[in-house]
């Protein structure tokens, strides 16, 4: 529920409607269209056909475990979101709900795709997931300060410095770069992504010297990069062809 046109009231109303029906799951949805308003029923109803689908796949009394997991994923989610509202969090509880979220989530796909029984493939991606949490937290920076969410890129309790941190986030992006080099080329590219991901997106808070610590790598060539900073060129069809010509 990232949407800026709805308020508040609307979002608790709304996850108040959708944490009953995880509650309770069962193929009888109702939408409350009498309190919610028409783009939260429009919303509604986008879920009540995908979540049809995919009750009617796994029932509920055959597949309680699915059940409960998203029970408890939704319990992680409203917790780490709870916590990350307080100022005063600390780095270590940062970064330990940036994790948990993730995970909670991530699992979730890894049980469909049968691979969280793998203890090294889980172990792998728990890794993977955190960084991708952590760009996504870089990403939405300005999003989380208007929402007061203390995140690992906004957070006056971190220890390391802004410049700090962003250069973190790309040694850990590069160095998966070379552990995926020749196991997994979707995560490869993935992460190449986040590199010039980091730049568009937040190109107003990369200085010289984070700069020169992205293009280092060659991902993209740096004439580029400069003429995409320089022009303003932040057309996804642009972005787009870029990761099809130097990534894939």
């Amino acid at each position: 529920m990232d949407d800026e046109t709805i308020d508040k009231t609307e979002k608790k109303t709304f996850m108040k409607w959708f944490i009953n029906i995880a509650n309770n799951p069962t193929n009888n949805i109702i939408i409350p269209e009498n309190i919610f308003s028409e783009n939260l029923v429009n919303k509604a109803c986008i879920f009540k056909s995908n979540y049809e689908i995919f009750i009617d796949k796994y029932n509920p009394n055959e597949h309680m475990y699915i059940y409960n997991y998203i029970k408890y994923m939704i319990h992680i989610l409203n917790e780490a979101n709870d916590n990350q509202k307080k100022k005063e969090i600390s780095e270590e509880k940062i970064l330990e709900y940036s994790f948990k979220k993730s995970f909670a989530v991530s699992y979730f796909l890894m049980y469909f795709t049968n691979t969280h029984l793998n203890v090294e493939i889980v172990e792998s991606c728990s890794k993977f997931i955190l960084l991708s949490q952590l760009v996504d937290d870089y990403s939405d920076i300005d999003k989380d300060i208007s929402e007061s969410n203390y995140t690992y890129f906004n957070s006056d309790n971190i220890s390391m410095t802004f410049e700090d941190r962003v250069k973190k986030l790309i040694y850990l992006c590069y160095n998966y770069i070379i552990i995926f080099n020749n196991e997994n080329k979707d995560i490869k590219v993935f992460t190449k992504y986040n590199l010039i991901y980091m730049i568009l997106l937040q190109y107003k808070r990369i200085n010289n010297n984070m700069l020169d610590e992205i293009i280092e790598y060659q991902f993209i060539p740096k004439k580029i990069i400069y003429k995409i900073l320089t022009q303003n060129i932040f057309d996804n069809n642009i972005i787009i062809k870029l990761v099809k010509k130097y990534f894939l």
